[in-house]
This record gives structure tokens, C-alpha cells and sequence, in this order.
């Protein structure tokens, strides 16, 4: 008789759940989302939050970049000098 042990702990990250209470018609929506787009609603809201950590990143990015050009740098040799 042969045993097999898996570690699934590896493939699974550890997960929190969330209850929100949303009006009406803004739930509405939302459900009509999900259908189109064949999401869970946990893979929805999942996709709207990288959605909107992607756009965060890319605003501080356009600021570093006008930052940059305007003159708006320090200039270190090392993260220690910062």
C-alpha cells in the first residue's frame, strides 16, 4: 500500500472575505456586469482592484515623470544619501 501526501498549501493563498452593502440599483449593476462578463462576483471585485492599483501606479508614474522635468529630483549616489 503506497500513501501519497500533498501540500496543497502551496497552490492556495490565504484568503479574507469581505460583506459590502451596496444600494440598490448600484447591486443591479454590478449583477449585470458580472453576467456579461462571466465573473464571479469575487473575481469581479478582484479585477476592479487591479484595475484601479494599475491606474494609482501609472498616476505616480506620470507624477515622477513631471517631477523629472520640472526639476523636481534629488540626486543621491546611494539610497543611503536619500
Amino acid at each position: 500500500m503506497f500513501i501519497i501526501v500533498i501540500d496543497l498549501t502551496k497552490f492556495y493563498m490565504a484568503t479574507r472575505t469581505f460583506h459590502i452593502s451596496l444600494p440598490l440599483e448600484l447591486a443591479k449593476e454590478i449583477e449585470k456586469e458580472i453576467k456579461e462578463g462571466y465573473y464571479t462576483p469575487s473575481e469581479y471585485f478582484k479585477y476592479l482592484y487591479r484595475l484601479a492599483r494599475e491606474e494609482k501606479l501609472l498616476a505616480d508614474i506620470q507624477e515622477s515623470e513631471d517631477d523629472y522635468k520640472h526639476g523636481r529630483v534629488i540626486e543621491a549616489e546611494s539610497l543611503k544619501d536619500l
